[in-house]
C-alpha cells in the first residue's frame, strides 16, 4: 500500500493512502462497507480523517445532499454523522 506523508509540527509522520472506489449513490450503504473495509486494511481509525477521505470522492450533486454537514462537520463523529446523513438523505 502507497503512504502519503503526513507533515506536521515536529516532524513527519506517514499514513498510508486510502483508495476508495467512486461513490454509487444507488447503493449508499454497500459502498461505505467498501469504503470501511478499505480503512480497517489501511489502519484509519480518526473519525475525521475518514470524514475526509469520503467527502473527497462525492460528486458535487451528492455533497449538495449533506452540504451543512459537509460546510461544518461536526466535531464528535463527523464520519459517523456525515454517513448516517448521506444514506439518509438519498
Amino acid at each position: 500500500m502507497q503512504e502519503a506523508p503526513d507533515c506536521s509540527e515536529g516532524g513527519h509522520n506517514h499514513r498510508p493512502a486510502v483508495h476508495l472506489p467512486s461513490f454509487f449513490p444507488v447503493r449508499p450503504s454497500r459502498w461505505f462497507a467498501q469504503a470501511e473495509a478499505r480503512f480497517v486494511l489501511a489502519n484509519v481509525t480518526s473519525e475525521r480523517t475518514k470524514f475526509n477521505y469520503v467527502i473527497s470522492q462525492l460528486e458535487y450533486r451528492h455533497a449538495a445532499e449533506v452540504e451543512d454537514i459537509v460546510i461544518a462537520p461536526p466535531t464528535d463523529e463527523p464520519y459517523t454523522t456525515f454517513k448516517t446523513e448521506l444514506v439518509r438523505r438519498l
